[in-house]
């Protein structure tokens, strides 16, 4: 068994990426020696670190991790009830009306589309959530085909708009023709 071993003998000893091989060695926690190879230069590692190294992440994964104790848990709960600098979570209904409409707006702009699926088949146009609503399809797949013609569509300002009619084609184009006939029945 040789003292030396390769970067590969290294990495597979560690379990690391090969990455985080050379931030060890950088950083002074690996000692890194060069030998000539066939191609250049080869790194190559003290066995005896690598295992010592290995031993230490092993030690540490393995580590129980000490849960807080009863009274510990109740002595911070009390500091954080007793602290003035924690605001106490306000109850919805003290809120006043205009922070309540604001809640309402944001809340409408983050779910996907207040409408129904039957409702936004009659939309000439969609944004890209209504269009993931209705197909199902995911917002990254009908942006790929948007961006390969596949549907017609485009980018307005910060949103991607599709026409309904084009994706509803494409839509069934993606369903093969044994399960039409089922849907169809």
């Amino acid at each position: 068994m040789s003292d030396l071993i390769t970067r590969a003998e290294a990495l597979e000893l560690l379990g690391i990426s090969e990455r985080q091989l050379q931030k060890y060695g950088a950083t002074g926690k690996l000692k890194v020696m060069y030998v000539k190879g066939a191609r250049g230069q080869e790194s190559r590692y003290s066995r005896a670190e690598i295992e010592a190294l290995a031993q230490e992440q092993e030690e540490i994964r393995t580590r129980p991790i000490p849960l807080p104790s009863t009274e510990d848990r109740e002595s911070a709960k009390s500091k954080i009830e007793e602290s003035p600098n924690i605001p106490a979570i306000t109850p919805l209904h003290d809120l006043s009306p205009l922070a309540i409409q604001a809640l309402e707006r944001l809340t409408e702009r983050l779910s996907p589309s207040s409408l129904p699926p039957s409702e936004l088949k009659e939309k000439p146009i969609l944004t890209l959530r209504e269009a993931t609503v209705l197909t199902g399809l995911s917002y990254p797949r009908l942006r790929d085909a948007i961006r390969s013609g596949e549907i017609g569509g485009a980018r307005i300002g910060h949103s991607w708009m599709v026409k309904t009619k084009e994706l509803i084609s494409f839509a069934e184009s993606l369903v093969p023709p044994a399960e039409k006939k089922i849907v169809n029945e």
